[in-house]
C-alpha cells in the first residue's frame, strides 16, 4: 500500500533557523521555493523535447525559442510562490490535452448566398481530414513523477542556504 504521508524531521532545521533574521529566512525559502520550480520546469521541457520533437521558431526580437518550454514566474499577488506552466507556448497546449479531429473545407469557392442578413458562401470540392493529436498528459505526468523530487530539492537548497548564512554569521 501506498504511503499517504512523509516523515519529517525538523530538529536540524530548527538548529540551522534559530539565529536568522526574517529577511535571511525569507531570502532563503524563496531560493528553496525558486529550485523546487525549476526542476519541476527541467522536467517538463525534457519530457516534452523527447515527445514532441518540433523544430525551433523564432521568437519575438530575443532570438530562437525552443519548443516545448514550461515556464517558471513569480506570483505577482503571493510574493515567494512561484507558478510553473505551459501555457506560455500555444503549441504545447494541442500535445498536453490534444486535439479533435481537423478537416479543411472544400478549397475553391463558387458563389455565395444569404439568409437573412448573413451570408454564406459555397465551396466546389471535398474537403479532407488533416488528423488530430492525441493528448500525452506530459505536464501531469512530470508533476506525479517528480512531486518528492521536487521537494527533496527544495529541502537540499534550504539546508545548503542556512548552512551558509550561518557560516558568515
Amino acid at each position: 500500500m501506498e504511503r499517504a504521508g512523509t516523515d519529517i524531521n525538523i530538529n536540524k532545521f530548527l538548529d540551522l533557523t534559530a539565529r536568522l533574521t526574517g529577511k535571511e529566512m525569507d531570502a532563503a525559502k524563496k531560493a528553496a521555493v525558486r529550485q523546487g520550480a525549476n526542476y519541476l520546469r527541467r522536467v517538463t521541457n525534457k519530457a516534452y523535447a523527447t515527445w514532441t520533437r518540433l523544430p525551433t521558431r523564432r521568437h519575438g526580437v530575443s532570438g530562437v525559442k525552443k519548443p516545448g518550454e514550461a515556464v517558471m514566474k513569480e506570483d505577482k499577488e503571493n510574493p515567494g510562490a512561484f507558478k510553473v506552466h505551459i501555457m506560455g507556448d500555444y503549441m504545447m497546449k494541442w500535445f498536453e490535452l490534444g486535439t479533435k479531429e481537423r478537416k479543411t473545407k472544400g478549397r475553391k469557392i463558387v458563389g455565395s448566398y444569404r439568409k437573412g442578413k448573413r451570408k454564406f458562401i459555397t465551396r466546389a470540392g471535398k474537403g479532407r481530414k488533416t488528423g488530430k493529436i492525441d493528448a500525452l498528459y506530459l505536464f501531469r505526468k512530470a508533476q506525479r513523477y517528480s512531486g518528492k523530487k521536487v521537494f527533496d530539492e527544495m529541502e537540499k537548497r534550504l539546508i545548503r542556504s542556512l548552512k551558509r548564512i550561518n557560516k558568515s554569521k
